[in-house]
């Protein structure tokens, strides 16, 4: 049997100034996203606990976008900067035993990008680069829970840097639509735990090739085939050795490991439409082949989950 009771308060600001000209456009947004979350529940039967839950959630953040068009040519630039703060605290009271555990996180992030693109018929090529900085920090102390179950403590920085480059072309002309993308992005990951004493760095190349071709059968019926492969980004929210409890039974620790998964996929679309008679067929076919590394894993220890 389990009782809870919620209370949210959010407060959110937003400030804009646009200009949009013939040539140009201009838009800079400035926000603030500030919530509060606590949580009381009360969970009887075999293991009857009281627990209390505080979730602040505090954000300011910046963006910017320009547009600029000249002739067959357009470029832009985008940046987008954020700052986070989340100080969470979780109460659990059983038997007359209290665990409680506070975690402080915070993180930086942006990403800057900006793009130019060529149109000369039948042709379309464009160019994107950019760069994604992430910079997090979090510290974490648990107590009430016994010492035996691992370290009880968190304290570190985690950072990357990820610059990449995105060129892609389309042709489009004669029933055809052809399009072509291949992103290429490196990552150098810098990972310090300062409580372990430990620094693992790390840099990652991906590349994650797509390819679409559509033809028109008819002006009303169109097949595409298409395919790609890719890299999923190393999760590095893992990257802690210490342990976080989530409830009052599960306890999480991670792990840190720069290994990504890997995947391909190939499909065919075929579609038909006739919108006057509201008239509308699509069959979908997808085959996607996925490389994980990672599982996982559960153990029953005394009265917890880890």
């Amino acid at each position: 049997d389990e009782q809870a009771k919620q209370k949210q308060n959010r407060l959110v600001a937003d400030f804009t100034l646009t200009s949009n000209g013939e040539k140009a456009y201009v838009a800079n947004q400035l926000s603030t996203d500030l919530a509060w979350n606590d949580i009381m529940m009360d969970i009887a039967g075999s293991y009857p606990n009281h627990q209390q839950v505080k979730m602040p959630k505090y954000k300011v953040s910046d963006k910017l976008e320009l547009l600029q068009r000249s002739g067959k040519r357009t470029y832009t630039f985008n940046t987008y900067n954020a700052y986070m703060v989340n100080p969470h605290s979780l109460s659990v009271n059983h038997s007359q035993q209290t665990a409680y555990q506070s975690v402080r996180s915070a993180a930086f992030f942006s990403h800057t990008n900006t793009s130019l693109g060529f149109f000369l018929k039948p042709f379309t090529v464009m160019m994107k680069v950019g760069l994604q900085v992430l910079s997090r920090t979090m510290k974490s102390h648990l107590e009430g829970v016994p010492d035996s179950l691992g370290n009880m403590r968190n304290q570190l920085n985690m950072t990357f840097l990820r610059a990449y480059a995105s060129p892609e072309a389309e042709y489009n002309q004669g029933g055809w639509h052809i399009r072509f993308q291949m992103p290429i992005t490196f990552t150098p990951y810098y990972y310090n735990d300062k409580l372990m004493g430990a620094k693992e760095n790390a840099g990652k190349t991906q590349v994650a090739p797509q390819l679409s071709v559509s033809y028109f059968l008819t002006a009303r019926l169109q097949a595409t085939l298409s395919g790609g492969i890719a890299q999923r980004e190393v999760d590095e929210q893992n990257f802690y050795q210490g342990l976080l409890m989530r409830d009052y039974r599960n306890l999480y620790t991670g792990f840190v490991d720069y290994t990504a998964d890997k995947s391909k996929h190939i499909s065919f679309n075929i579609s038909y439409k006739r919108p006057l008679a509201t008239v509308f067929a699509n069959a979908y076919i997808r085959k996607i082949w996925s490389d994980s590394h990672l599982t996982v894993a559960r153990d029953f220890v005394g009265d917890y989950i880890i």
